[in-house]
Parts: C-alpha cells; sequence; structure tokens
C-alpha cells in the first residue's frame, strides 16, 4: 500500500486523514472538531510516520498517548483507524 491508497482507505472508513507537510507523515485526527475564530480545531490528532526498512509508527502526541511500531503502511493503516476508534469511544465515555 502507497501512501495515497491508506490516505483513501482511512477516509472510506471514516478518518479524517491527510498528507502530513513533514516528509511522508500521515496526519489522522481524532473527535470532532470546534470553531474557534474561523479556525478549525481538533481536540486530538495521531500521525503515522515512515521509520528504517519500510516499517511505520503511529504517534499519538497526547500526554496519555502511546506509540507503536507496524511493519508495514497497510498495518498501520488498520492499526491507526483502531486505535483512533478506542480513543473516541474513550472520549465519549468520560464527557
Amino acid at each position: 500500500m502507497q501512501r495515497e491508497g491508506a490516505i483513501a482507505w482511512l477516509r472510506s472508513v471514516g478518518r479524517n486523514a491527510r498528507d502530513w507537510g513533514m516528509g511522508e507523515t500521515i496526519l489522522i485526527t481524532v473527535g470532532e472538531p470546534t470553531t474557534v475564530d474561523g479556525i478549525t480545531v481538533y481536540p486530538g490528532a495521531v500521525y503515522l510516520c515512515p521509520i528504517a526498512g519500510g516499517a511505520w509508527k503511529l504517534l499519538d502526541c497526547d500526554p496519555a498517548g502511546r506509540a507503536e511500531t507496524y511493519e508495514d503502511l497497510e498495518s498501520a493503516a488498520r492499526g491507526a483507524h483502531q486505535y483512533v476508534a478506542c480513543k473516541e469511544s474513550s472520549r465519549v465515555k468520560q464527557g
């Protein structure tokens, strides 16, 4: 799977995913956005970043977030989809 295909697949399963300007990184937003002074703000985001040997790393910059490594982009995209679903589910339970 190529990066464009991973973004398309993530979007097809309802994720807001996009190419991120830092290298080959993919951004996936978490939660429902709000608008502040005309700027769309999401409560969270995770990133898929390529690492050595064709592997990909999921990075969640939330202080309670995790980092996970996947052997390829397809497994990383599927893992990110599940990870974001769990984060959103836990936000609903807390809210």
